[in-house]
């Protein structure tokens, strides 16, 4: 598998908070398929809890982070064409995703390299 890694989550999985919720990141075996008969690489479930992704390689963390911000965008009420309002949101959702990474004990020069075959601590401790 030249060029692609898949993510490993040993003792728990990876977990966000968003909006006063956990959501974990579930890694899914296969793309989910729309209504038109379209393939997509993610999605989130606020009654589920999760972030579904399907993504081999380095696809993953621009679907996870596509669909991370999407949670963003539901918890958090937006003014319409606001450009400054739209800078702060993504500035809260990027350190928070920092944050939670972090407190789990992951390496952040290890997650872009695609090292994440680790232990985690989940946010829920």
């Amino acid at each position: 598998m030249d060029g692609c890694f898949w993510i490993v989550f040993k003792g728990g999985s990876m977990e966000f908070r968003v909006g006063g919720h956990i959501y974990s990141v579930e890694i899914i075996a296969e793309p989910k398929i729309d209504i038109d008969g379209r393939e997509f690489r993610g999605e989130v479930c606020t009654q589920d809890m999760k972030i579904y992704i399907y993504a081999p390689g380095r696809d993953f963390w621009g679907t996870l982070l596509h669909e991370y911000y999407h949670l963003w965008q539901i918890h958090t009420p937006r003014t319409k064409d606001d450009d400054e309002a739209e800078a702060d949101l993504f500035a809260t959702a990027a350190s928070s995703l920092i944050r939670d990474l972090m407190s789990q004990g992951y390496d952040l020069n290890e997650l872009m390299e695609g090292k994440v075959e680790r232990e985690t601590r989940s946010l829920k401790d």
